[in-house]
């Protein structure tokens, strides 16, 4: 996994404090409590540390960090404040225009995808660099534990020997917390291919598909077992079969009584016939009634109309007899004296008397005695009416008490026909229905029955596929030779490291042997099978450091060498802790040379940061960036405690 670091930037309070880190070598030295290590931790705070390991100047100095770096083809900037749980992340490629995201270091239930299959930075970092998502067992030694992901924050593992854990902890390979930097270093070595991861994550789904068929297997025998009584899958067939024969036979008696009910002639057909007829009666009486009336109401109003003109006759006659002769000179409603009228215009109203209508007595005579005789005419008319509509009142009052007893005949008999034939039907229909509600759960039961047949056979099958993919996967495990011959490679590497720093207790005839299954590795005696020791069994804290940092060198050597998917970065906090140049300066200084010579050689595309007290001079021919720290001069310039 190539990587390299461009530059690392401090945003204090008082400063932004800024360390050139694109050098193949860099080197920060100085005595304790400048801000060597802290330098270190920052750059792993960077790359998604849980939490930085704060010193007092940082607690109360520090706002944010952040790191420029080279992923494969990507320029990357990730930049954290110094609480946060999340990083802003900016990158780029010669052939693509620039993004960014916020993304968390721990995936959320809130947290979706920026790309496929990235979420979190170790996410990015992993797509940045190319490389697939890898996953491996929770707990290695049950091929039954679920699958995790292997995470960059695993294989920082061995890109950062932290100054607290390299006397006392080998890699954390022992701490059950940090179990998965075993997986790590797993991965690096290429005992995962991909083929292997497949067929893991195969056996994985088939692993939990398989315990949800066990479940539901269970869970449907408890139910079956407590439903079916007891009874066996023969005798619940037979059941069925008897069941289904006695619904049929239900149906069909439902079916014949009510074709037999509705063909039958029934015993009031009659009765309905004559309610028919009465009730067409009636509506016609009803109408001829409300004609009568109506005719009645015309006649009373011609009678009056005529009795109106006959008063109207006798008034105009009496004010002839009185004012058939008289001369007017003096206006009837005003009392003043008429103006005199031209000859042939009425005295009063000057209306031409020629075209007035003359009432003369006979005439009004005539009028009043046709009148007298059109009222007669009426009369006799309305008496005629009156008994006519006084009858069909009669006939139409009748009719509706015919039809009221007929409706309450009819009632009766249709209740008393009805009766038994509802008793019947109903006590037919309850055993149809007890019939269906008992056929329809033993289908269901039948039906459980089939399904948990269904589920074993699935689980047979199951069985068969798993036994077939743990064969396949130790098949691939054996043929990862390359993953063996690169451990061979490690152990190589880490005595020669060993010996060229001149480990105390590291004889020529030794040999490195690493354990892959608990991967500690141990210094074997050509002599004595049993004459050995181990990073536990070495003795000194110095001795120790040594231990741990030649094998962080020895992994990267061969990572190079063989293009393994390790991060190209190594950073080494005071690798000669405990064998200082005042305790060991043999030691010490062969600590540095070797360094040197590896990043020369061995270590030439990976890029070494080192922390420590002191440092020999680095050779002229290497890229080396050198920061000296003092005591008022330190990782934040201006702090002083």
């Amino acid at each position: 996994m190539k990587m390299r670091f461009r530059r690392l930037e401090l945003f204090c309070r008082q400063s932004v404090e800024t360390l050139d880190l694109d050098h193949d070598v860099v080197i920060i030295r100085g005595p304790i409590n400048t801000g060597k290590s802290s330098a270190l931790h920052l750059i792993d705070f960077c790359l998604g540390a849980g939490r930085l390991y704060q010193t007092e100047a940082l607690r109360k100095e520090l706002l944010a960090a952040r790191l420029e770096l080279d992923i494969d083809a990507y320029n990357v900037i990730i930049e954290r404040e110094s609480t946060a749980s999340r990083v802003t992340v900016t990158w780029r490629s010669q052939s693509s225009v620039p993004r960014s995201a916020t993304v968390p270091l721990q995936a959320g239930p809130n947290d979706s995808e920026i790309d496929e299959g990235v979420v979190t930075l170790s996410d990015l970092l992993f797509h940045l660099a190319g490389l697939s998502v890898v996953r491996v067992r929770k707990a290695p030694s049950d091929d039954e534990s679920e699958l995790i992901r292997l995470s960059f924050r695993d294989l920082m593992f061995y890109c950062f020997v932290q100054q607290r854990y390299s006397d006392s902890n080998f890699f954390r390979l022992d701490d059950p917390a940090r179990i998965k930097s075993r997986d790590a270093i797993r991965f690096v070595c290429g005992f995962y291919s991909d083929r292997l991861s497949a067929l893991t994550q195969r056996l994985e789904k088939l692993r939990q598909t398989r315990e949800a068929n066990d479940l539901s297997v269970e869970q449907l025998l408890q139910v079956f077992k407590e439903v079916s009584g007891g009874a066996d899958l023969l005798e619940l067939e037979e059941n069925e079969r008897s069941l289904a024969e006695e619904l049929l036979g239900a149906e069909k008696g439902l079916r014949d009584a009510d074709h037999q009910y509705r063909s039958a002639t029934h015993i009031v057909d009659e009765m309905r016939d004559q309610l028919r007829s009465l009730s067409s009666d009636l509506s016609d009486g009803e109408s001829a009634l409300l004609r009568q009336r109506q005719r009645m109401d015309e006649l009373e109003a011609l009678r009056a109309e005529f009795f109106s003109l006959k008063f109207k006759t006798e008034r105009s006659q009496v004010a002839l007899a009185v004012l058939g002769e008289a001369e007017f000179h003096y206006c009837p409603q005003c009392s003043r004296e008429l103006e005199p009228a031209a000859e042939g215009s009425c005295r009063v109203c000057k209306s031409d008397t020629a075209d007035a209508v003359v009432l003369s007595p006979q005439f009004l005579e005539a009028s009043r005695r046709d009148l007298n005789d059109r009222i007669g005419e009426i009369d006799v008319a309305t008496e005629r009416h009156s008994a006519s509509m006084e009858r069909e009142e009669r006939r139409v009052s009748r009719l509706r008490e015919e039809k009221a007893v007929l409706d309450a005949q009819l009632s009766d008999a249709v209740q008393r026909y009805d009766a038994d034939y509802v008793s019947r039907m109903r006590q037919s229909e309850r055993v149809y229905a007890r019939l269906a509600s008992s056929l329809r759960e033993l289908r269901q039961l039948l039906s459980m029955h089939r399904r948990i047949v269904a589920l074993r056979r699935d689980t047979s099958q199951m069985d068969a596929e798993i036994r077939a993919l743990r064969l396949a996967i130790e098949d691939e495990q054996l043929t990862l030779v390359h993953a063996q011959m690169r451990v061979r490679n490690i152990e190589t590497a880490f005595l020669t490291d060993l010996k060229a720093i001149g480990v105390p207790g590291v004889d020529p005839d030794d040999r490195a042997i690493i354990n892959t299954r608990t991967w500690f590795p141990r210094i074997q005696s050509s002599t004595e099978a049993q004459d050995y020791w181990d990073f536990d069994s070495s003795g000194s804290n110095g001795r120790r450091v040594l231990f741990v940092i030649c094998y962080a060198l020895a992994v990267h050597q061969v990572a190079e060498q063989h293009a393994l998917p390790l991060p190209s970065i190594l950073l080494l906090d005071t690798p000669t802790k405990d064998v200082s140049r005042d305790v060991n300066a043999l030691i010490h200084d062969a600590v540095n040379s070797r360094i040197y010579d590896l990043a020369r050689t061995d270590l030439r595309e990976t890029q070494l940061i080192v922390a420590d007290a002191s440092f020999l001079e680095p050779p002229a021919d290497l890229d080396v960036k050198t920061y000296i720290y003092e005591r008022d001069a330190g990782l934040i310039s201006y702090y002083q405690e």
